[in-house]
């Protein structure tokens, strides 16, 4: 059995019944001694809230054999709940910290996005010119084809080019490539802005004119731009080699083998999934999307309001962002991401100015649950029931994942009654057990 130290690590104080036998599973006591930056593993005890999202997570961590869990959540831009269960990586056995990079997959996207609307603020692109303005040699198949279909996936491109996409290092060199031989040979499925596509081959695109029109790379770009400003040290491309040692590690779950087996990385689409961050570093973005430091105002409105399609009925999807109402008429901008042994979700409540990152390295299944939405959601209505994803207009919005087959249907969530019970079952052990405090290294 693993000592009590990490067992409280990994499942956080009063949690630990249900947990035993995943804990000796994991064998957590064999993993990598903590460091002292890494005490926030321990989330506060102090706030009913903590001990709720404990709650969530470790649930969902033992009922879909989850890997991992990152976590964190910003009130008005304070930070009032980060925590980090489970394993990065398994045999040999590493714990997860908040400073542990996992792949985004497409949460990439709102950082393509930002980068496009970069350079519109600083007059280098214009959302409604054709893209032949800025690269020439496209196919004439692309006259009416513009910055803001690729941006709201409502170009008519496929979800992703029938060959594929060349390697992530390929693709942030070489962008005349990409567009020759990865976007512009394929066909559009429908005429631009009639409907609402999803797809990878247009961020693709997006990528790689953010290339040649800034003369920067895709990744040197948002690194100057976005993420040296801000401090978000951890945010890089996922480089296939150079960053396993250094990342967490996707997983696929075999239920009949009862085991975790490795989802090795293969022509990720760069700017439509490549990156990797910490929810440490996604607070950071979370906290300057409240200030006009990288974008402005206007661009963030451009950015989180829906495309309306020809027939006049809003999409859903604004650029790099699913855009919905509640049923209380508040204003929720999210995405998720799931592929190559991911899965990961990003919700901002506009009104309520509250957000939730979940971050995780076990890929959902194609007819199961998309854990990671699953558990922003039931996170974001533990700390305010009006938050509740209920059968408002917010449901039935579907995502495709990064790889084909994979969708993320935004669905109800749990009801005021389930959320309650969170606290009522904490109550409980609240009142037959001695407070504990977390130990020091």
């Amino acid at each position: 059995m693993a000592s009590n130290f990490w067992v409280r690590r990994l499942f956080g104080y009063g949690l630990l019944l249900p947990s035993l036998i995943a804990v000796e599973c994991w064998n957590a006591a064999a993993a990598t001694p903590p460091t002292p930056d890494d005490q926030i593993l321990v989330p506060s005890r102090s706030t009913a809230f903590s001990a709720a999202v404990d709650e969530i997570v470790n649930t969902q961590i033992l009922s879909l054999n989850i890997p991992s869990v990152t976590v964190a959540v910003m009130k008005d831009g304070v930070i009032v709940h980060q925590g980090a269960y489970g394993l990065e990586r398994v045999a040999p056995d590493a714990v997860t910290t908040v400073s542990t990079p996992y792949l985004l997959d497409s949460l990439t996207k709102q950082f393509t996005a930002a980068a496009i609307m970069i350079l519109v603020q600083q007059g280098k692109l214009k959302l409604d010119q054709p893209i032949k303005t800025y690269v020439p040699y496209a196919p004439k198949t692309w006259d009416k084809v513009t910055l803001r279909h690729l941006l709201t996936h409502t170009s008519g491109l496929p979800h992703d080019p029938k060959w594929g996409y060349p390697s992530i290092e390929q693709q942030a060199s070489n962008p005349d490539d990409v567009l020759k031989h990865h976007v512009f040979n394929q066909p559009l499925k429908s005429d631009p802005g009639e409907k609402y596509a999803y797809s990878n081959t247009g961020y693709a695109a997006l990528g790689a004119i953010v290339e040649k029109v800034s003369r920067q790379t895709y990744p040197v770009f948002l690194e100057d731009n976005i993420f040296k400003p801000l401090g978000m040290k951890n945010t890089v491309i996922h480089w296939e080699n150079a960053s396993l040692r250094k990342a967490a590690r996707g997983y696929l779950y075999d239920s009949g083998k009862k085991q975790w087996s490795p989802d090795y990385e293969e022509d990720q689409p760069l700017a439509a999934g490549g990156l990797q961050s910490t929810v440490v570093d996604l607070a950071k973005w979370d906290a300057a999307l409240r200030t006009n430091q990288i974008l402005t105002a206007a661009s963030k409105k451009e950015m989180w309001t829906s495309f309306v399609l020809s027939d006049k009925t809003p999409s859903g999807y604004g650029f790099g962002w699913a855009v919905s109402k509640l049923s209380n008429k508040q204003n929720v901008i999210w995405h998720s991401g799931g592929g190559w042994g991911f899965d990961t979700a990003f919700f901002r409540f506009l009104d309520a100015g509250l957000t939730v990152v979940v971050l995780t390295n076990l890929q959902f299944e194609t007819d199961g649950p998309d854990h990671a939405v699953q558990m922003a959601q039931s996170i974001a209505t533990a700390y305010d029931p009006a938050l509740n994803m209920d059968s408002g207009s917010a449901a039935g919005f579907t995502m495709q994942s990064e790889k084909p087959g994979n969708t993320t249907s935004l669905k109800p969530t749990e009801n005021k009654s389930s959320v309650a019970a969170i606290f009522e079952n904490l109550d409980k052990k609240q009142n037959t057990q001695q407070p504990q405090t977390a130990a020091a290294n």
